[in-house]
């Protein structure tokens, strides 16, 4: 799938493109300084980039952990597994 990359610095046009699919720009803004565009699928979406970063971070409760079963497994001779590949024809 062909991208297309717009660098423009004279006209302040910065863009990533997937050919028919979706479009993201940079474009900038009063408030937040600069805001993502999003074209896909015949509707735009914003996002502030820089919002992330000043969003606090959730503290995850830490949940016990349950104790997991072993599964028993028989320990085999060599001599015990040798006779049952024998046992098999091909």
């Amino acid at each position: 799938m062909p991208l297309n990359l717009v660098l423009d610095t004279r006209t302040h046009e910065y863009s990533v493109q997937a050919a028919g699919l979706a479009k993201m720009r940079i474009e900038g803004d009063e408030k937040a300084i600069i805001r993502l565009r999003l074209q896909a699928l015949f509707r735009s979406f914003y996002f502030y980039p820089l919002d992330w970063i000043d969003r606090p971070k959730r503290i995850q409760e830490k949940r016990e952990k349950k104790k997991k079963k072993k599964k028993q497994t028989t320990n085999l001779s060599p001599r015990t597994t040798l006779r049952v590949l024998k046992s098999f024809k091909v």
